[in-house]
C-alpha cells in the first residue's frame, strides 16, 4: 500500500485567517517546534510566516526547526540541504534564521552560505559526521529502503516524529502539542503566545504582524492561507 503525499489535498479555508482552537500546555518559555521538507512548497510557506514572529519573540521561545522523516523532493537537493540547515542550526544557531530568510528567496543554498558568512569548514565537518550519525547518504542511496518506494528515509529527527505522530511537511509542534496555525505571521505569532503561561507573556504578543500568508514554494509573494502539506 503506497502513501499518497498530500500535495492535492483540498483547501479548507482559503480566506480567512484564523487558529483552530487546540489546548496548548502553558509554560514561562515555550518550545515552538516546525517540521518541514526543506523544498516542499507549504513548508517554505510556513517557514516564511513563522520567521517574522521567531524574531519578534527572539530568546522568549525555544524554537527548533525539525525535518520530516522522509524526503519527497530527493532530485532537488532536499536531503543534502535538509543535513545543512540542521548543521547551521546545531553549530551556527545565530545564522539559521539569516540563512532561511534567503535561502527561502530562491532556493539557492550554497549562495547563501556565503551570503550569511556560513564557515563552511565547520558545516562540512558537521554534514560529514551526521551524515555517518543517521546514514543519510546510506539511506538515499538504497531504494530498497525507501518508504513506499518513492522516499528515502530521512532519521535526524525520527523520534520526534514518532512522539508526536508527524505526518507530513509543514507540522506545527508548541509545547509538546500538534497545532493547527493558519500560515500569515500574525497567526503564527497568536499561535504561540497562547503557549506563555499566565503573567509570562511578552509584549511582543501584542505587536501587529501582518495577516496575509506568503505564497506556496519559494519567493516572497503575497498568497493564500491553506492547509495543504506535503
Amino acid at each position: 500500500n503506497s502513501l499518497i503525499p498530500l500535495e492535492a489535498e483540498e483547501e479548507t479555508n482559503t480566506n480567512t485567517d484564523t487558529n483552530t482552537q487546540t489546548e496548548i500546555p502553558k509554560t514561562t518559555k515555550p518550545t515552538v517546534d516546525l517540521f518541514v521538507m526543506s523544498h516542499c512548497p507549504y513548508g517554505t510557506q510556513a517557514e516564511k510566516g513563522i520567521i517574522p514572529a521567531l524574531e519578534l519573540l527572539g530568546d522568549n521561545i525555544d524554537f527548533n526547526l525539525r525535518f520530516v522523516y522522509y524526503a519527497m523532493h530527493p532530485s532537488a537537493g532536499e536531503v543534502e540541504e535538509q543535513v545543512a540547515q540542521y548543521c547551521i542550526q546545531k553549530e551556527q544557531g545565530d545564522k539559521l534564521i539569516p540563512y532561511l530568510k534567503c535561502f527561502l528567496e530562491e532556493g539557492d543554498g550554497e549562495s547563501c552560505l556565503t551570503e550569511v558568512k556560513i564557515d563552511k569548514t565547520k558545516l562540512n565537518k558537521c554534514i560529514s559526521a551526521t551524515d555517518k550519525e543517521f546514514q543519510i547518504s546510506e539511506n538515499k542511496d538504497d531504494k530498497t529502503k525507501w518508504l513506499s518506494g518513492n522516499y528515502p528515509l530521512f532519521n535526524i529527527d525520527k523520534q520526534l516524529n514518532e512522539m508526536y505522530n508527524i505526518g507530513g511537511s509543514p507540522t506545527l509542534v508548541i509545547n509538546g502539542v500538534q497545532v493547527s496555525s493558519a500560515r500569515s505571521p500574525a497567526a503564527y505569532l497568536d499561535s504561540i503566545c497562547q503557549a506563555f503561561s499566565d503573567g509570562s507573556v511578552p509584549e511582543e504578543c501584542g505587536e501587529p504582524l501582518s495577516t496575509a500568508s506568503y505564497s506556496a514554494g519559494f519567493g516572497y509573494t503575497a498568497g493564500t492561507s491553506t492547509t495543504a502539506q506535503c
